[in-house]
């Protein structure tokens, strides 16, 4: 039997939203120290500064962490594109310099994170179906 990837509860809250988002950051640390297999929910609880109930009642379990953080991820790079295409659209009414610049700060920025984003998704949906 699978587990569920989607939050327990999306918050409504300024400080529900920031202790979702802080979860998400320190998750996102954690994944660079100590990899996804030896990640817990245990460990994220306790560099988030919160009780592992507190961390299960936004999230279920780890892998919806990781498929909320790569959602996170996703939604930065399409951001990040948007401004890219409006550059493109303005490169043809004669802004060239701000288009180049910032199409290359979108490749070295998002480029590897979409390919990781896009990796981490799939790889944690079937994970996920796994177990």
């Amino acid at each position: 039997m699978g587990r569920t990837l989607a939050p327990r509860n999306l918050p409504m809250q300024r400080r529900a939203l920031q202790k979702r988002e802080m979860i998400l950051s320190v998750t996102a640390k954690l994944l660079g120290t100590v990899g996804q297999d030896d990640l817990t929910t245990i460990m994220i609880a306790n560099k988030t500064g919160i009780s592992v109930g507190t961390l299960y009642h936004y999230f279920p379990n780890k892998y919806s962490i990781l498929y909320a953080l790569a959602e996170r991820w996703l939604k930065e790079i399409d951001r990040a594109m948007d401004g890219v295409v409006t550059d493109f659209l303005l490169f043809f009414v004669g802004n060239t310099p701000f288009f180049i610049f910032n199409l290359a700060d979108a490749y070295i920025s998002c480029g590897a994170v979409l390919y990781f984003g896009i990796e981490l998704s799939n790889y944690i949906s079937k994970k996920a179906q796994n177990e």
